[in-house]
């Protein structure tokens, strides 16, 4: 069993990328900057909530640091409230820690085996590749304490769950993040094309139990002011966040000078009718097993397009790491000169933001230039590619 173990867990990837999180970890505590500011904005709202005290609109911790989640994620965090923060903190640490980890390893199993025929020789040494290539985000992830790599972790196990028909779980898994950021209801568009139709009507319920469940602890009435303090509190941060990566954001600073704010929106349904198009362009004579391969790499690229979409903070754009794993899985097994050189360039262009690498004025500067969105829409681009020319095209033969 042991041996059987081993065979299935990479555990020299396992090992390698707790070592550095549990690094950063001690050097956070040993330079007294192991805050979580992120993490503390749940927590405070958290306790907040449980004593009655103003949620929403109220300032918990630096910079954004006002909650903008629904009452049920607020919850959640209930029982971390109750201890003491620097405890908390401890203990979100180490849920990301596995988080991240787990993430990594269940997406390079769907990857495996549903959209590549060849093995890899060593797992943990692809696995800590990709690791590397998203580990400046992984860091700010971490310093801040949030929740991206969770529900990224929660969307593998969606998909996971659909691919093996767990309908009811699938839907569960896809609630928990859909009500703690909506706009991932964009998932509904592959679930409903795909026919997953159980997986709809067990997200929906779900989320009705989500929004009714906070009457058991609130009341009906705080429930009822909590939640229209939420959406009102949604509406405000979709118009006024500030993000230089989003797509509508780079076409106004190198093509246009001023665009309307809802230029966003003319972008989502631009996309979302290029979706449907090339949806039903493909539909023709697919085998089984060329739908399960399509649904993974939909739902690996409409996740990957969330920040590009919409105005959000630069951790989101983790949410490319499985798409990153795609494409790094193609080159292992391809060793395409070309695409190894262009991938090399969009990643350092994805990941080299940081002020401790470039300095405070550089990195001030590539952001205000976008070159993190740049790079995420050159990533999802080729991935595109890659599937649609050697993967797909291989599989349909």
């Amino acid at each position: 069993m042991g041996e059987t173990l081993k065979k299935r867990m990479p555990l020299p990837f396992v090992a390698f990328a707790a070592a550095i999180m549990l690094a950063g970890c001690i050097l956070e505590n040993i330079n007294g900057r192991f805050s979580l500011y992120d993490f503390k904005v749940y927590y405070e709202a958290s306790h907040a909530m449980l004593n009655g005290s103003q949620v929403y609109g109220e300032p918990f911790s630096l910079g954004s640091g006002y909650y903008k989640y629904s009452p049920f994620t607020g919850l959640l965090f209930a029982p971390l409230s109750l201890l003491p923060y620097k405890i908390a903190c401890l203990i979100q640490y180490g849920i990301l820690v596995f988080a991240a980890i787990a993430m990594l390893i269940m997406t390079y199993r769907i990857v495996s085996e549903y959209l590549f025929d060849s093995k890899l020789k060593s797992v943990s040494l692809f696995l800590s590749v990709v690791f590397i290539c998203f580990i400046i985000h992984l860091v700010r992830e971490l310093h801040l304490g949030n929740i991206n790599l969770v529900l990224l972790l929660l969307l593998v196990l969606s998909l996971q769950s659909i691919l093996h028909k767990r309908y009811l779980l699938a839907g569960f898994l896809l609630a928990l993040v859909v009500i703690t950021k909506p706009f991932f209801v964009l998932l509904l568009m592959p679930l409903v094309l795909h026919k997953y139709f159980k997986v709809v009507l067990s997200l929906c319920v779900s989320l009705i139990v989500f929004v009714l469940l906070p009457i058991m602890v609130l009341g009906f009435s705080k429930n009822l002011e909590l939640h229209k303090a939420w959406l009102e509190t949604m509406v405000g941060h979709a118009d006024a966040f500030p993000s230089n990566n989003t797509l509508d954001a780079i076409i106004n600073r190198y093509a246009f000078n001023s665009m309307h704010n809802s230029m966003q929106y003319v972008i989502l349904f631009s996309i979302c009718i290029a979706y449907l198009l090339l949806f039903y362009f493909i539909k023709r004579n697919r085998t089984e097993q060329l739908l399960k391969m399509d649904f993974v790499m939909e739902w690996f690229l409409i996740i990957a397009l969330m920040p590009t979409i919409f105005r959000t903070d630069t951790q989101h754009f983790l949410l490319s790491v499985p798409i990153i794993l795609f494409t790094c899985y193609y080159l292992f097994t391809s060793r395409n000169v070309w695409a190894i050189s262009l991938f090399g360039i969009s990643i350092l262009m994805y990941d080299i933001n940081s002020t401790d690498l470039l300095g405070k004025d550089l990195s001030a500067h590539v952001n205000e230039m976008g070159i993190l969105g740049i790079s995420n829409i050159i990533i999802v681009t080729m991935a595109l590619a890659v599937y649609f020319k050697k993967i797909r095209t291989k599989s349909n033969t």
